[in-house]
């Protein structure tokens, strides 16, 4: 038994031996080069980054396109007195709210805003959802909100202004070329500026967002049309 032992041992000795992998030969190591490529693999924008870098410009272009439609809304022809039957009646009319909203926006009340156009919308007003959707695509990372206001939209009825169906769509898309059109404010009158800074002085602390216009507003708006 021992023998056959010592006879195992040494076969597989010369086995492992003749199975050894050969060292590769030893070549220069170019130190500039490895440094160059370790520079360049470091230059690369990881994923994450990239998908910021994309999040950022989304919602740089949202928030573009959200500020050009509101500027649309407010200097439609129909506006004012949209605004005015809203300020002046006791029910809530649809239109009137999604101007309103967008007056709110264009004069830096975003979260009054996004109340009026949510009220709007509550209503089937399709602009409003398509706003409620920009907003939340320049604010929110998870885009959630921003695409539940987007089915809204989708799914609501075709609205027509003077001049035919309301892209609302093609109005965001053309807003990169068009926005410096207007005056900054939007065009909004001194006098109906005022009133909505009055407004929301007296409302803010209250309600925490810019309360409904009232007959003073509409009042503004009659001398002003």
């Amino acid at each position: 038994m021992t023998g056959g032992s010592s006879g195992w041992g040494t076969g597989i000795d010369e086995l492992l031996a003749d199975a050894t992998v050969p060292a590769p030969p030893v070549t220069g190591f170019d130190t500039a080069t490895a440094l160059s490529r370790l520079a360049h693999d470091a230059s690369k924008p990881s994923p994450r980054r990239q998908v910021r870098n994309w999040q950022a410009r989304e919602a740089r272009t949202a928030q573009v396109a959200l500020d050009w439609i509101c500027r649309w809304a407010v200097n439609d022809a129909e506006a004012r007195n949209r605004l005015s039957r809203f300020a002046s009646g006791a029910g809530i009319e649809a239109e009137g709210a999604f101007v309103f909203a967008c007056l709110l926006a264009v004069l830096g009340y975003s979260r009054s805003a996004t109340f009026w156009w949510q009220l709007a919308a509550g209503a089937d007003h399709r602009g409003a959802a398509y706003c409620l959707h920009l907003h939340h695509l320049q604010a929110d990372v998870t885009h959630e909100a921003s695409w539940y206001w987007y089915e809204q939209f989708a799914t609501l009825p075709t609205e027509f202004s003077d001049d035919g169906v309301v892209h609302y769509e093609l109005l965001a898309a053309e807003s990169r070329y068009r926005r410096r059109n207007l005056p900054p404010g939007g065009g909004v009158p001194e006098p109906v500026v005022d009133e909505v800074h009055r407004l929301a002085a007296v409302t803010l602390h209250s309600f925490g967002v810019v309360g409904r216009p009232g007959e003073r507003l509409a009042q503004v708006l009659k001398a002003v049309l």
